[in-house]
């Protein structure tokens, strides 16, 4: 276990597992598993409910990465844990021709990319969730959000973002927003009603997984959405969840207008698709529970998550 950095991505992943946290999660989680690609400083997250995900977890992401990049998992590197070295995943490394190291006991700093990014991944989320006042239940959101960020930015240690050395492309970071600043979520026409307001308020919970957009938390219906067609108040954060006011919006704010004189086809470009993600659940739900797939353009509708943050 020497220092030499590995020559390519998925030579060599940094696992650890973070928790059990003091809140637990909107989507009932108390952990968190790290992976970090030795070469390129990726880091991926994966909030999880118990221990037991870690190892179907893993797998997930070792057959999506492997097959993104078209290059082979070589060895992966844990603490001695349990969720880590059990019966499964020593059967599966062996298997595949994987190398498990394993270090050795109270010697955190052997493991010290996954052990350093696990505590910077806190600060993040501590930092989100004071300054737009959110509740700490919301800390899978800010995870998902401060990871999406730091594979988007550089480090000290080279000129160029994790996210570029591990798939060759550059990032784009012109669609970044505040975490927890206000927000107006577009509704579709096909959907809304004479009296219904053209844009709902929300707050910004981060970025769509599986669609261009974003993760807004609609505040008077409790769930979260993911949609393309919002509008921005970087300058209004800090909006507390527990304050209320009587007006069918919840909040005294004024909605901008979202006209409806425009060409469909050009519209449907930039996509008026908002999906339901979950009326009870923020972030990655637990690994054996995944919602119903649909799929329409023009509503509203369940969809499953992506779990865990933006891999790739």
């Amino acid at each position: 276990m020497g220092a030499v950095r590995s020559k390519r991505p998925l030579e060599l992943l940094h696992m650890d597992l973070c928790g059990a946290m003091p809140t637990e999660s909107q989507g009932g989680n108390k952990y968190f598993l790290s992976i970090i690609d030795d070469y390129s400083r990726k880091a991926t997250v994966f909030p999880i409910r118990n221990k037991s995900d870690v190892f179907h977890t893993f797998i997930r992401f070792q057959k999506r990465a492997e097959r993104f990049l078209s290059k082979k998992v070589i060895a992966v590197r844990t603490d001695g844990g349990l969720e880590f070295c059990n019966k499964d995943m020593d059967n599966f490394l062996t298997e595949l021709g994987i190398k498990h190291e394993v270090t050795n006991s109270y010697t955190p700093e052997m493991n010290g990319v996954a052990e350093r990014f696990n505590l910077t991944a806190l600060d993040g989320i501590k930092t989100l969730l004071k300054s737009s006042e959110v509740p700490h239940k919301f800390w899978g959101e800010a995870l998902l959000c401060f990871t999406y960020a730091w594979n988007r930015i550089c480090h000290k240690d080279s000129n160029k973002t994790p996210f570029k050395k591990y798939s060759d492309r550059k990032p784009s970071v012109l669609h970044l927003k505040p975490f927890g600043c206000l927000a107006y979520a577009g509704v579709p026409k096909q959907i809304r009603k004479k009296f219904d307001m053209r844009a709902k308020i929300g707050i910004m919970m981060g970025y769509a997984q599986r669609t261009k957009g974003y993760r807004i938390w609609l505040i008077d219906e409790n769930k979260l959405v993911e949609t393309i067609n919002v509008r921005f108040d970087e300058n209004k954060r800090g909006i507390n969840f527990r304050q209320k006011v009587n007006s069918n919006l919840g909040y005294n704010l004024n909605l901008p207008d979202y006209y409806d004189d425009e060409d469909d086809s050009d519209r449907a470009k930039d996509s008026l698709t908002s999906r339901l993600v979950s009326e009870t659940s923020t972030e990655t739900p637990s690994i054996s529970e995944k919602p119903n797939v649909c799929s329409d353009n023009h509503s509203l509708i369940p969809c499953t998550e992506v779990k865990g943050s933006h891999t790739f």
